[in-house]
Order: C-alpha cells, then structure tokens, then sequence
C-alpha cells in the first residue's frame, strides 16, 4: 500500500510541473497593430518571464520527480524564504514531507498553506490543502476521527465553492471512516468476547479442583 501511495505522489508531481512548464507565468502584451515591422513587433512584444519564487517552487518539483527530496526541500524552502504569504511552496513542501514520511511535518506544511490561500484569497489552493490535510490524517490510524473532521471542514468548505473544490469527495471519505469506525467498534466487542472465553476457560481447572476438594 505504501509503495502505491509513492509512486500515486509521484505522478501527482509530475503532472503538477507538467502543467507549469506548459502555462507560462505571464500574459504576453497584446498584438501590436498591423503593418508594425517585425523588428518592432519583437521589440514590442515582452518575452515571458517566470518570478524568482515560482523558479524557485519548479525547480524544487523537477527535484521531487528525480527523488532529490533534500533537494527539493531546499529549493522549496528558498521559494518561502522569497515570499513566504504564498500557498504554493508550502503545499509542496507538505507533499515531499509527506512522500518521506515526515506525516507530522506535512499537515504543518499543508495548513500553512491552507492559512496562505484563505489568507490570499485562493479557493483553489485552499482546497487543495485542505484536501491534503484529511488526506494525511486519514493516513495514520490513530487519527481517524480528526480525519473526519477534516473532511467535514473540507465539505463545507466545498459546498460554499464549488468551483474549487467537490464536496462529493469529502463525503465519501466520510463514509469510508465511518465503515471502518464500525468495523473497529465490532473488532474489540468481538475480541473481548473472545479474551472473557479465555479467561473462564483458563479458571475451569481451578473451578474443578475447588469442587473435588470440597
């Protein structure tokens, strides 16, 4: 199950610099009016331009892809150091944290950049990060029930933004948790069941000399 989760991360990285290598990170200036000479047109036309933070955030994914993650880290890190109000880095950092294992360090790094995004008014990525949190929670089997509430908050959170985020899959998760909540609950009536037939059956000896003394 492990090894799948890795490697789902991994083409969740993969795709994410794909769909930054491909959408540039400004809108080229508009069409310069017809009959300019092309010399003029080039010189009036800007060449897009990638942000020093935004470098910072791909080159940090390019390094997750290749498994560099202290690598990766590091240039995610620099990306916050840049500007640290923006979701972007600190989600990231969530996901490599999250791909080493580092579950505790990754929910940090996922409500700061829930915290960000609310704060810079991005749905989107608050969605993201919000999804993320329940996600990881739901990781560890002791935090089933915050898990749940995670994904009670990510509900309604989605119900108000749809645009962003799907409610739908936050309430199928909730039923998931409350399955295995059930199970849980049905596994330790069940296993107490058993440990109570053990107990009297390890005391039917004694049981039986106490008569035979008698």
């Amino acid at each position: 199950m492990g090894h799948l989760r890795y490697h789902r991360g991994m083409r969740t990285l993969a795709s994410v610099l794909l769909a930054f290598l491909l959408v540039p990170s400004v809108v080229l200036a508009q069409a310069p009016p017809q009959g300019q000479a092309p010399a003029q047109q080039a010189e009036a036309t800007p060449a897009p331009t990638t942000s020093p933070y935004m470098t910072k955030v791909q080159n940090g994914l390019r390094l997750a892809v290749g498994r560099d993650f202290d690598g990766a880290l590091a240039s995610l890190r620099e990306a916050v150091g840049l500007d640290s109000a923006k979701p972007e880095a600190h989600y990231y950092i969530g996901e490599v944290q999250r791909m080493r294992g580092n579950l505790d360090d990754a929910l940090g790094s996922f409500r700061t950049a829930a915290q960000n995004a609310q704060s810079t008014q991005q749905p989107g990525w608050r969605a993201r990060a919000m999804q993320a949190i329940a996600e990881t929670l739901e990781r560890q089997p002791d935090k089933l029930a915050d898990a749940r509430e995670a994904w009670t908050a990510y509900a309604r959170f989605a119900d108000a933004n749809r645009e962003a985020a799907s409610p739908e899959i936050a309430r199928a998760r909730i039923q998931a948790i409350d399955v295995v909540s059930e199970q849980e609950i049905a596994y330790v009536a069940v296993r107490e069941r058993i440990a109570a037939r053990e107990r009297e059956n390890a005391q039917a000896p004694q049981r039986q000399g106490q008569r035979r003394n008698q």
